[in-house]
């Protein structure tokens, strides 16, 4: 296994930490026991409500890297599991979800079991930079909204690549800046998102696409999603804003600590920076060659 570095576990530590505090603002403000999304919502002409946006977001993401029956999916950074049993239901997909917080894979645990889908999908609480699964696993390695806390993105598609299958296929929903200069102003903006530590600066598309070409993925695609995405980012931004007053007082009681309300800070920013047009959301596909080895 490979060795991460002291850099790479302290990000990690700090998002685990964040996210196992996540679920009642979630359960709250976004997802419901149906979907169990903490993702973006994807809204096209036929969309009705949030809810159906969320679920919408997972059809779009498995009609790009054509999605199959009984297809072995890595769910990197699962949340609560409600993608990973959305796609055992749809697809009969055997699916394995990790993810660093240990109350998020609970959860997701008990919800597979509660809905009876237990022999075709398990969580474990592992790092996904370092899952310790077996080479050549999986044939759709899939990543929704996980690699914008990844500090090492390359070492990510690394781990993405080793663990397909020879022709097996990368998905990535996320965050990118664009391929252009930014001025002072617009970098203390993109700064921010960054602040509290739970986000480490976005990629950039030629970034990624490079990171990708040199662990050795193929026909790598990456589509600009933010039309779709723009009403639950705006969703977002408004709770954010309303929260944000909330979290000073939370910070002054010590109830949330220093780490934590610097976190919130960190993803006010996120949304906010949507809002200026400093970077956009993709979904983006790559493939592992049929005759690669390991």
């Amino acid at each position: 296994m490979t060795q991460l570095s002291s850099s790479i576990q302290n990000q990690s530590l700090a998002v685990a930490t964040w996210y196992d505090r996540v679920w009642p603002f979630a359960r709250l403000l976004w997802l419901n026991e149906d979907n169990l999304a903490v993702h973006l919502g994807y809204w096209d002409e036929n969309t009705r409500s949030h809810a159906e946006s969320l679920i919408n977001m997972n059809q779009a993401m498995a009609e790009r890297v054509g999605m199959f029956q009984g297809a072995r999916v890595l769910d990197a950074g699962c949340g609560f599991g409600g993608t990973s049993l959305w796609l055992a239901k749809e697809y009969g997909a055997r699916v394995v979800g990790v993810n660093i917080s240990s109350d998020q894979v609970a959860r997701a645990n008990h919800y597979a079991k509660k809905r009876g889908l237990d022999d075709f999908v398990s969580f474990e609480n592992v790092n996904l930079l370092n899952t310790g699964l077996p080479d050549g696993s999986f044939d759709i390695f899939w990543a929704q909204e996980s690699l914008l806390h990844i500090l090492d993105k390359q070492l990510f598609l690394a781990e993405a690549y080793r663990l397909l299958k020879p022709g097996g296929k990368l998905v990535v929903q996320d965050s990118y800046l664009f391929n252009r200069t930014y001025s002072q102003k617009e970098e203390r903006h993109l700064q921010a998102i960054s602040s509290g530590g739970l986000i480490p600066r976005l990629p950039r598309p030629d970034e990624f696409i490079t990171w990708a070409r040199t662990v050795g993925f193929q026909d790598i695609c990456i589509e600009d999603i933010s039309h779709y995405a723009k009403r639950s980012c705006i969703r977002s931004y408004r709770q954010n804003m309303f929260f944000y007053p909330i979290g000073q007082v939370l910070r002054t009681l010590r109830i949330q600590s220093e780490q934590e309300y610097r976190s919130a800070l960190g993803n006010f920013a996120l949304y906010r920076t949507f809002q200026l047009g400093l970077w956009f959301l993709a979904i983006c596909t790559a493939r592992k060659s049929e005759l690669a080895q390991g």
